[in-house]
């Protein structure tokens, strides 16, 4: 019924515009034919000023209408931001219980040097000043205080830059191993384009500790995921992937071939829907179902 409206509509153009298209195509190669817009047309170019200019409010109108009141992400949102907050204070409750015990610990010497509880800038101070302290150890070592104490720092100081350079060390294999996820993931996303490598870390504990232990990032998301990958549930990923494959092909037939230029025929587009056939409908149905998609 749809073929038919169409024809209808035909009988109306000057010249007869849907006879001579549908009498032309019986002598050309159907599926040599590009249906809908190029992405290098015009038109699509004459639009990218304007898009630009209005991306930063569509974005941020997309973001509201999401995560707003009533949005689909707005629990899953007030969710996250409020398991943030938690951690941060669980964090900061953590560091305050290890002070407090510390503190504790230390009473009998802030009490010695008559200091308040947790003035720990005082006590060292006073230990610093506190020859008798250093006594019994300087007498061990045989050295005289002074000396004693320079030692002390010394060891002090060399324990200090030890850690400074482990932690520098663990740094930098830090950045080694996640470049090395980052090129792991960029190759992941030619075939699952949903693919974000941050959200994966923070939102799949498993695929975190695969590959924290040295497993790759492709391996570690296909164990990770194996069972919705099984059930399908990963199609929009693969659907995806097929049409950057297509977009592809689309690209590479639409360029003419070196060096035979003069001999490979001009590649037919057909932009006008007014202008289709029913042969025309039917390819681009079977194009649609492989995948390809094609707007005018």
């Amino acid at each position: 019924m749809k073929n038919e409206m169409i024809l209808d509509f035909h009988l109306f153009e000057d010249g007869g515009a849907g006879e001579a298209a549908s009498s032309s195509e019986s002598s050309q190669d159907i599926e040599k034919i590009q249906y809908g817009k190029s992405a290098g047309d015009g038109q699509a170019s004459s639009q990218v000023g304007s898009d630009n200019g209005n991306e930063a409010d569509n974005l941020s109108a997309e973001w509201e209408a999401l995560t707003g009141k009533g949005g689909k992400f707005h629990d899953m949102l007030g969710q996250r931001v409020s398991t943030a907050i938690q951690d941060r204070f669980r964090n900061q409750a953590d560091l305050q219980a290890q002070v407090d015990s510390i503190t504790n610990d230390l009473s009998p010497l802030f009490q010695n040097y008559g200091l308040n509880a947790g003035d720990f800038e005082g006590l060292k101070n006073a230990i610093a000043n506190d020859d008798a302290f250093y006594q019994a150890g300087a007498e061990k070592a045989g050295l005289d205080i002074q000396h004693y104490k320079e030692m002390l720092k010394l060891k002090a100081d060399s324990e200090r830059l030890n850690k400074i350079n482990e932690a520098y060390q663990k740094e930098q294999e830090r950045q080694a191993k996640f470049q090395e996820w980052e090129a792991d993931a960029a190759e992941l996303q030619q075939a699952f384009p949903g693919f974000d490598l941050g959200l994966e870390i923070q939102n799949n504990e498993q695929f975190a500790q695969l590959i924290d232990n040295g497993v790759d990032v492709r391996t570690a998301f296909l164990t990770s995921h194996m069972d919705e990958i099984l059930n399908g549930t990963k199609a929009y990923e693969q659907m995806t992937a097929t049409q950057n494959v297509v977009n592809t092909i689309q690209k590479r037939a639409s360029r003419p071939m070196e060096g035979a230029l003069s001999h490979a025929p001009a590649i037919q587009r057909k932009t006008d829907p007014s202008s289709l056939s029913n042969e025309d409908l039917d390819e681009i149905n079977r194009r649609v179902a492989r995948g390809e998609t094609i707007s005018f």
